[in-house]
C-alpha cells in the first residue's frame, strides 16, 4: 500500500473499529503529521466510507485555530481514504480530568470557552458535532508555548444539506456517547440541532467542575433512561461556584431546547466573567504525563464504532455508532 503527496508513514498510532491514525513525514517538507486511514473491512460498505470521506470534506472547509487543520485527503493505490492532518501535541480533557488536582473555575471555564470558538465554526457551517466530550476536545500545546483547546472527530456529525451527500441518517439510530447526548438526541439522533451541542457542553463543564457527569448509570440505556426522565442534579460543590456560573451550567441542560442559550456563542458570552486564563500550571503537566503514559503521540485515541446495540456497551463512553433504540 502506497500514499500519494510524497507521504511517508513512520509509524502506528492507534487503531480503532473504523480507522488506523499514523505518524507519517511529508517528503516535501520534512513536516510530521497525522493520517486517519479507514480500515480495509470497511471498504465493501460504501455508506461508511462515504462518510468517512465526507468527514474528511466538512473538516478541510473549515479554518480555525480551535479545530484541527487538514492538510489534504486522499486515497491509497488499494482505494483507501485517508485524511491528512497536523499532528497535534498535548492532551485531551479526558486526561485532564484523570489528573489529581481539581481544575479552577477560571481554568474549566478557560477550556470550555475555547471548546465554543471550534463548535461555533461548524455551526455556522451548518453541522452538529453529535459527540462533543472530554475525549474529542483536546488541549493542544501550541508552538509559541500557549496552549488551546481544539475540537477532534466530526465522524458522526450531523452535516448541513449541501456538504450531505447520499443517505440520510435513520431516524431508528441512535448516535452519541450516552452521558453526553441531549434528551432529544436521544429520541431522533438525526432531527438534532445545536441545541444538542449546547447540552453537551454544559455537561463537559459540569464534569470540569465536579469530575463526574450529571446523568450516569449502570448502563448506556438506563443512562439514557435517566437524561430523559430525570432532573439535572445540583452541582454538588455549587458552595465553591459563583452563582451565575451555576446558572449557565443549569440552562444548558435544560430539558427543552428553546429553554437553553440559543447559540455557542451566546454561552460563550455568559461564560466570559469566570474565564480570565491561567497559565499552563500542574494539571497540564500531570495531564501530559498521563498521556504519555498511555501513548507517545496525541492522536492515540480512534473512537471504536462497532455497531454493538446499546445495552449491550460496557464502555459507556465510547460513542454509539449503530446501536438500535429500545
Amino acid at each position: 500500500m502506497s500514499f500519494g503527496d510524497g507521504i511517508r508513514v513512520d509509524k502506528v498510532i492507534g487503531t480503532g473499529a473504523m480507522a488506523v491514525l499514523l505518524r507519517a513525514t511529508l517528503d516535501a517538507t520534512g513536516e510530521t503529521v497525522a493520517v486517519k486511514l479507514l480500515l480495509p473491512r470497511h471498504m465493501s460498505n460504501p455508506e461508511v466510507a462515504e462518510r468517512f470521506v465526507r468527514e474528511g470534506e466538512t473538516m478541510a472547509s473549515f479554518a480555525s485555530p480551535y479545530l484541527p487543520k487538514i492538510l489534504s485527503l486522499g486515497t491509497t493505490d488499494s482505494g483507501q481514504p485517508y485524511i491528512v492532518m497536523e499532528l497535534l501535541k498535548g492532551a485531551d480533557l479526558e486526561d485532564v480530568l484523570r489528573s489529581p488536582r481539581r481544575l479552577s473555575v477560571r481554568e474549566a471555564v478557560a477550556y470550555l470557552r475555547d471548546a465554543c470558538e471550534g463548535v461555533a465554526v461548524a455551526h455556522d457551517h451548518g453541522v452538529v458535532h453529535r459527540d462533543i466530550k472530554p475525549s474529542n476536545l483536546f488541549l493542544a500545546e501550541e508552538a509559541d508555548g500557549t496552549e488551546r483547546v481544539k475540537l477532534l472527530d466530526f465522524g458522526i456529525a450531523k452535516l448541513s444539506p449541501g456538504l450531505a451527500r447520499g443517505k440520510r441518517t435513520s431516524t431508528q439510530l441512535v448516535l452519541g456517547t450516552s452521558q453526553y447526548m441531549s434528551p432529544e438526541q436521544i429520541q431522533c439522533s438525526a432531527n438534532v440541532d445545536v441545541g444538542a451541542d449546547i447540552w453537551a457542553l454544559g455537561v463537559v463543564l459540569f464534569e470540569l467542575m465536579t469530575k463526574r457527569v450529571p446523568f450516569e448509570a449502570p448502563t448506556a440505556l438506563a443512562t439514557m433512561q435517566a437524561i430523559l426522565r430525570e432532573r439535572p442534579p445540583r452541582i454538588s460543590c455549587a458552595g465553591e461556584l459563583p452563582p451565575g456560573l451555576v446558572a449557565v451550567i443549569d440552562r444548558c441542560l435544560e430539558k427543552d431546547t428553546r429553554d437553553r442559550f440559543p447559540s455557542v456563542r451566546e454561552l460563550s458570552r455568559a461564560l466570559a466573567p469566570y474565564a480570565e486564563r491561567e497559565a499552563t500550571g500542574p494539571v497540564f503537566a500531570v495531564a501530559m504525563k498521563a498521556a504519555r503514559t498511555r501513548s507517545s503521540d496525541a492522536h492515540r485515541r480512534v473512537t471504536p464504532r462497532d455497531g454493538t446495540p446499546v445495552v449491550a456497551r460496557e464502555d459507556q463512553r465510547s460513542t454509539l455508532r449503530y446501536g438500535r433504540r429500545s
